[in-house]
């Protein structure tokens, strides 16, 4: 009787043990997540961000070829 009694006192100990480290490991997990999807905003911002830069030098690059050739047609004649 005594073996069973320590059985469950030692499963009861056990199983407050795994509980609170499973309840650690959800909080990580949920910090986790929270950063990768700060993370994933941020990275929307700078690749939004990055390509508005790409379209303002691809227009001023349109522009300068525009200017150039329209340049030489005016020399030319």
């Amino acid at each position: 009787m005594k073996t069973l009694a320590a059985f469950g006192i030692e499963a009861l100990i056990g199983a407050a043990i795994a509980i609170r480290f499973a309840a650690k490991v959800s909080d990580n997990i949920e910090r986790a997540a929270a950063k990768v999807l700060e993370i994933a905003r941020q990275t929307n911002e700078v690749a939004a961000h990055l390509n508005d830069q790409v379209q303002t030098i691809r227009g001023a690059v349109y522009a300068g070829v525009r200017a150039f050739k329209e340049a030489g047609t005016q020399c030319t004649h």
